[in-house]
């Protein structure tokens, strides 16, 4: 996660935020790696417009054959849902892969 206090966010910031994040790893960085912008929800009538974290958990729901623990999980962990019916995942799952 990156942290940008004091950028000046007027001037492209998804964009800044791409590069910065490519800056920190290096450019020439062997892995993959995705930026999305984890813009709070906004609310547009009845209905919640952010889709970051949404979009996460059902990009990595699909990107996997384990199907999501359910042994030794803790009782307070609920399990999510994606709108899209791809993934059920629990919101706070235990996981032994490392993203970076």
């Amino acid at each position: 996660m990156a942290d940008m206090k004091n950028f000046d966010r007027s001037k492209a910031p998804c964009s800044c935020g791409g590069l910065f994040v490519g800056a920190q790893l290096g450019f020439d960085w062997p892995g993959a790696w995705i930026h999305v912008d984890m813009v709070f929800p906004a609310y547009s009538g009845e209905r919640a417009t952010g889709y970051g974290v949404a979009l996460l958990l059902a990009l990595f729901g699909r990107a996997t054959d384990r199907p999501p623990p359910t042994a030794g999980r803790p009782p307070w962990v609920q399990t999510w849902t994606d709108p899209w019916k791809t993934a059920t995942l629990p919101v706070a799952a235990q996981s032994d892969k490392k993203l970076i």
